[in-house]
């Protein structure tokens, strides 16, 4: 049996049942995502990186933005200045909702930056955080930030154009991006461990979490500088990137030799 899921319980199932699983592909998995283990500010960190590579302009107008809206939030009418900026429901009545909204499209902007259009979260072009830097920086909005954000934020929640208003009293985290901070087992693997591959791209916040160098011959990361969460796992396109095609064709080469290992074993 070969076992390959979207977080670290490939990982662990591995380790738990090798006489089950032959060996596990973990995609994106923040294993090492321990308190003392891995800095707590790592997943921002890694997101403030993604958008600034794309333009340091956007990711200044960001940065200041979180401020305007909290002193605009204070002012005499500032939360409908708000509404009408960000084009919310007349139901909006609290600044730390548009602000945990905002966070939301960033985070998952950065998380599922494929190289390709998908449908994975919610309907988003190729390279969705080099967009909304793109109308981040769309010189037609002057010097109005909250446009600006408005127009990246667009870009994630509503791509398809079909929402007139958003609503931001609903669950404005719908995939649950909290609860994670509860898995270490560098040493386990170390000395336990084999037949794993360890995915994590770079572009993905959770990367800071995850195992990026091999850590023996049969527990191997693959590490690419541009990859996304679990882009390595994405249906393949003709459009799919070189580099991508190719961490798909040696997953696939590794995966090949422990079966075929298994088989000769069998044969003893």
């Amino acid at each position: 049996m070969f076992t390959e899921n979207i977080a670290g319980l490939a990982a662990w199932f591995r380790l738990k049942y090798p006489h089950i699983a032959i060996g596990a592909l973990s995609s994106s998995a923040p294993i090492l995502d321990f308190f003392n283990v891995t800095s707590p500010y790592i997943f921002n960190d890694i997101i403030t990186r993604d958008f600034r590579s794309e333009s340091k302009n956007c990711y200044k107008v960001i940065k200041r933005s979180w401020q305007k809206i909290e002193d605009t939030a204070k002012q005499q009418g500032g939360l409908e200045n708000l509404r009408k900026s960000f084009r919310l429901c007349k139901n909006f009545k609290d600044a730390e909702y548009l602000t945990g909204w905002l966070e939301t499209a960033l985070v998952y902007a950065a998380m599922t930056d494929y190289p390709t259009p998908y449908n994975f979260l919610t309907p988003l072009p190729a390279y969705p955080v080099k967009q909304m830097c793109k109308a981040v920086d769309d010189p037609s909005k002057g010097d109005d930030d909250f446009a600006k954000l408005y127009g990246a934020a667009n870009i994630y929640y509503n791509y398809s154009g079909g929402d007139s208003c958003f609503d931001l009293m609903d669950d404005s985290d719908p995939h649950g991006l909290s609860g994670w901070g509860w898995q270490d087992i560098r040493r386990t693997l170390r000395r336990f461990g084999s037949n794993i591959i360890f995915f994590n791209g770079f572009r993905d916040p959770w990367s800071g979490g995850g195992v990026l160098k091999s850590i023996s011959k049969s527990i191997v990361a693959i590490v690419p500088k541009k990859g996304a969460h679990h882009v390595d796992l994405r249906y393949s396109t003709s459009e799919d990137p070189k580099w991508l095609q190719d961490v798909r064709k040696k997953e696939i080469k590794i995966i090949s030799g422990w079966i075929s290992q298994y088989y000769c074993d069998l044969a003893k």
